[in-house]
């Protein structure tokens, strides 16, 4: 079931969930839970854009592939590296 690149679905988790974190002041757990759910819902709508999932087997890799972009996109977002505060 490929009805998505995938790259291009992970930067748009980071942008959302950074959008989030600035406007709702989420910090800690709560960033990670967003990214997920945003990896889920995106991972979903890109699935009815362009073959909406019929069987569980569908739901199921959409529910997958949503959670493996999430996990990715805050491994990749937490992974960079920054400077100190105090520099």
């Amino acid at each position: 079931m490929e009805f998505y690149n995938g790259l291009p679905l992970v930067v748009f988790v980071i942008g959302i969930v950074e959008w989030l974190k600035k406007t709702f002041n989420l910090q800690g757990v709560a960033v990670n839970i967003a990214s997920l759910i945003v990896g889920i819902a995106l991972s979903v709508g890109a699935a009815f854009a362009s073959k909406p999932p019929a069987t569980f087997g569908d739901w199921f890799l959409c529910a997958l592939y949503g959670i493996a972009f999430g996990l990715i996109a805050s491994g990749i977002w937490d992974a960079i590296p920054r400077p100190a505060a105090n520099e």
